[in-house]
């Protein structure tokens, strides 16, 4: 009985003990073309229960322009989006809470509507593990 009780106690500490961990995205570009969805930042999250946040400003400021920031997993299916428009260099942010039973990769998708490629000049794409 004992060693069972040890065993849960085990349990529960390794599974807390990642609780507060921080995933931050890699890049895998910063050029978002015109009027086209673009994966720009990817992560691989173990299971488990995350805050998950993207963020995308540009480069340019264009105030008619409409944005959008979105967090996609990967073969399955778009898990928030946030509409905006570039005036003052943009600042879509969007932030979701999920849980995965499984390891997952995410991506953080921009899309702006502009007639020109336009630089995604400050972006962050971050996941915190809650549970």
């Amino acid at each position: 009985m004992i060693e069972q009780l040890n065993q849960i106690l085990q349990g529960l500490i390794d599974r807390y003990s990642k609780c507060g961990t921080v995933y931050e995205g890699s890049v895998l570009t910063n050029a978002v073309p015109a009027k086209t969805s673009t994966r720009i930042r990817q992560l691989t999250l173990p299971a488990g229960t995350y805050v998950i946040a993207a963020s995308t400003g540009y480069s340019k400021d264009i105030s008619s322009v409409m944005t959008a920031c979105s967090i996609y997993l990967e073969g399955t299916r778009t898990l928030c989006t946030v509409r905006g428009t570039m005036m003052g260099g943009g600042g879509d942010c969007v932030t979701t809470i999920q849980a995965f039973d499984e390891e997952v990769t995410l991506s953080q998708m921009a899309y702006q509507g502009s007639t020109e490629t336009v630089t995604a000049s400050v972006t962050e794409f971050k996941a915190v593990r809650i549970k």
